[in-house]
């Protein structure tokens, strides 16, 4: 059960890291876009290009930074969602190993406890033995 929720948990974290990636790609782009506007509007005041053709310009600039920003945002999220997976993954992993050094130490018990009732058992029959082996001596 705790095996499957590891699992599960693994497949979870996988699916945060791969969406984590691709937004990362995406605030890459976006910056690139915001880099590439920018430039455009330097040539073009550089250039004396007419004034309206530069409020235009700007305008685009203001929506290439908007949409970075709202990226690296996305980023930031998606970090702490991929964080919290792992955290959860440490810890049913950690719950998965206390659970398999407990049985572990029970299975060790369970066994010495067999070996104690064996040896008593062995004990048993020898000192029988003996008892029979000292009668038959007087006898």
């Amino acid at each position: 059960m705790r095996e499957r929720r590891e699992e599960e948990l693994q497949i979870e974290l996988s699916r945060a890291v791969a969406a984590l990636v691709a937004q990362q790609e995406r605030a890459v782009d976006a910056e690139e876009t915001v880099r590439a506007e920018l430039e455009e509007l330097r040539d073009m005041m550089r250039d004396g290009a007419p004034l309206h053709a530069i409020r235009f310009k700007q305008e685009e600039l203001a929506v290439a930074r908007s949409r970075a920003q709202h990226e690296a945002t996305s980023v930031e999220q998606l970090e702490e969602v991929a964080g919290d997976r792992r955290r959860e993954l440490l810890g049913a992993s950690q719950d998965r190993e206390a659970l398999d050094r407990l049985r572990d130490r029970q299975r060790e018990a369970h066994r010495k406890e067999l070996l104690r009732i064996e040896e008593a058992e062995l004990d048993e029959i020898a000192s029988g033995r003996a008892a029979r082996e000292r009668r038959s001596v007087r006898a």
